[in-house]
């Protein structure tokens, strides 16, 4: 049978999938464990009336397998209970309900229907109902959840309810997302942001209709009704498109886009086929025979060489007489000319085609979780996945509106709230501008690390081009009598740091003794060999600059640079190893 068309989307981030729960055997029935194992909250298969409370439902021997449940119409028809009453196990967190239904020609379009009810009018546990028919005919599920205070629905896409028997779930996390199944099959759903847990309550759980007036009975047979801990799965595959892109520089080198296939059933799968279309031909893949669990990978080529435009890829998965399609939106832009970087200090989001109009060429966007990266001291993820799929979609955004990206990155950020990482003043007391003591070993690799990480995050992305090293940094920066700075003097020169020094800015001539009349001293001179040597080395921060600009460019195409020009001597290396000294220009009105 053909399943409808479904999209996702998930972002890899280069890192691997996390494990999927196999498909529940839903089209042959619940026995042993997955009737009676410890997740399963409560399953009523109505074999038999022992221990039902039947309030106006019957059972009914041509149920999906053996007996089932049979209910009726409810109000405006006949405001009466018709249904099951049960004990059921509270939900803690995530949870999944799921039966059989098969309606009747007694429920009309204007009807609507309960499935299961636990909640009542309160704001505890669930309710499931069916929605009325639209003018086409087609119905929505819903389920009510109660969050104490509140409640909140998730509706189904609509679907044609029919009367042939189907099989119907609703999954929830436990965490604000809620999704429906109908024979397998996604069947939409939605996610309630900043919504936990659903409130336990003390009412019975009702079958087949609602706990009280006005009573809306389904007019139709229910089967193996079951209630699990957990957001348990129903698809026979799962099929999922991989990208971290959505959009393409025209003749980029771009990589393949993978389309992964898990197989979730309990049994091997033998034989399937895997096709991929971007408006041309079918391009098929061979899908070997998959164990239970296992996923196959097929890596398609992007041809970056179509012209400027967007393009559908849709992936159609078969086997036997199951089918599923995927399908995403790519888009392939036009190449940049040779231009002068015109930097905005921020900006994105809708604010990226006002800038491109005004004459900017880039816009600083980007920056990293320091704290993280300093704990663990290996290149790694710059920020929490979230945060990373969010900016890899502006990066995107910034393609198709022919920008460029600048990452900020200040690492220091991370070290200063430890007093021991100070400069220090003569006294051993921190300044009040507080900055680190820049020349301690260890802050170099952690410097390039987190290059390294930004490069490994972003640095394939083309709209990814610049890197704005520790702006300002220099202002704070400050003479030092951390350890570390005296013995590195002491090291490069032979001798202490000359007693005058106090201030970065230099020494009073008029207070120096013996200072030559004609104001000419020789380039030995010790208090101008301690600045040159501070401004050029001695600070620590040209290495500084110098590490995290390498880290950066291990993606191969970023160029670097630091500002400001000015707030320090005309001496050269300022700014380490960098790409380019800047300074920035301030216009008026700002735009």
């Amino acid at each position: 049978m053909l399943q409808p068309l479904r999209f996702l989307l998930p972002c890899l981030l280069c890192f691997p999938w996390s494990a999927q729960a196999l498909q529940e055997t839903w089209e042959a029935g619940y026995t042993k464990e997955d009737a009676t194992g410890p997740h399963v909250l409560g399953h009523w298969s109505f074999e038999k009336a022992d221990g039902l409370k039947l309030n106006g439902a019957v059972l009914n021997a041509k149920g999906r397998f053996g007996s089932g449940l049979e209910s009726f119409p409810g109000f405006p028809v006949q405001d009466k209970r018709h249904a099951v009453l049960v004990e059921v196990k509270p939900v803690k967190g995530a949870f999944t309900l799921e039966m059989w239904i098969k309606a009747k020609a007694e429920f009309k379009p204007e009807l609507r229907c309960y499935l299961l009810d636990k909640k009542y009018v309160d704001h505890t546990d669930y309710q499931w109902q069916i929605g009325e028919a639209d003018k086409a005919g087609l119905r929505r599920m819903f389920v009510s959840l109660g969050f104490g205070a509140e409640s909140r629905q998730i509706y189904s896409l609509p679907f044609k309810l029919g009367e042939e028997w189907q099989h119907v779930a609703f999954t929830y996390d436990g965490a604000g997302e809620g999704k429906f199944y109908r024979n397998g099959v996604a069947a939409g759903g939605a996610k309630l942001g900043g919504y936990g847990v659903v409130t336990p309550g003390t009412k019975a759980l009702s079958i087949g209709d609602r706990l009280g007036s006005n009573y809306g009975g389904f007019p139709g047979l229910i089967d193996e009704v079951r209630i699990c801990d957990g957001a348990l799965s129903f698809e026979r595959v799962a099929m999922q498109i991989a990208t971290t892109r959505q959009v393409w520089r025209r003749m980029e080198t771009a990589k393949p886009i993978e389309i992964v296939v898990t197989n979730l059933r309990r049994e091997p799968m033998t034989g399937a086929k895997l096709s991929v279309n971007l408006g041309a031909k079918d391009e098929n893949f061979i899908v070997p025979d998959l164990a239970a669990g296992k996923s196959f990978t097929a890596k398609y080529a992007l041809n970056t060489a179509l012209k400027a435009a967007e393009y559908v890829l849709r992936a159609r998965f078969e086997d036997g007489d199951y089918a599923t399609e995927q399908s995403t939106t790519l888009q392939i832009v036009p190449r940049l000319p040779p231009r002068m970087p015109v930097i905005m200090w921020g900006g994105g989001g809708s604010e990226m085609a006002r800038m491109k109009d005004i004459g900017f060429t880039h816009f600083i966007g980007l920056g990293a979780d320091y704290g993280s990266l300093w704990a663990n001291r290996v290149a790694g993820p710059p920020a929490k996945p979230e945060v990373i799929a969010k900016n890899r979609a502006m990066l995107d955004d910034a393609l198709k509106n022919g920008l460029e990206v600048v990452a900020s990155l200040s690492p220091s950020r991370a070290l200063e709230g430890d007093p021991k990482n100070l400069r220090v003043d003569r006294t051993g007391k921190p300044y009040v501008r507080q900055d680190i003591a820049a020349s301690t070993p260890e802050f170099a690799p952690f410097f390039q690390v987190v290059g390294m990480s930004i490069a490994k995050a972003y640095g394939d992305h083309p709209a990814f081009t610049t890197a704005l090293i520790d702006t300002e940094v220099r202002d704070s920066s400050q003479v030092s009598f951390n350890t570390v700075d005296v013995e590195a003097y002491k090291k490069f020169a032979g001798t202490d740091i000359p007693a005058e020094i106090t201030t970065k800015g230099g020494v009073d001539w008029t207070k120096l003794k013996g200072f030559p009349a004609d104001r000419v001293i020789a380039d030995d001179h010790p208090i101008l060999k301690y600045l040159r040597w501070f401004w050029t080395v001695g600070d620590g921060w040209n290495g500084l600059h110098t590490a995290l600009h390498k880290g950066v460019k291990s993606s191969g195409k970023v160029w670097t640079f630091f500002d400001p020009a000015v707030r320090q001597p005309s001496i050269s290396g300022a700014g380490g190893g960098v790409d380019v000294i800047s300074h920035w220009t301030y216009t008026y009105p700002d735009p």
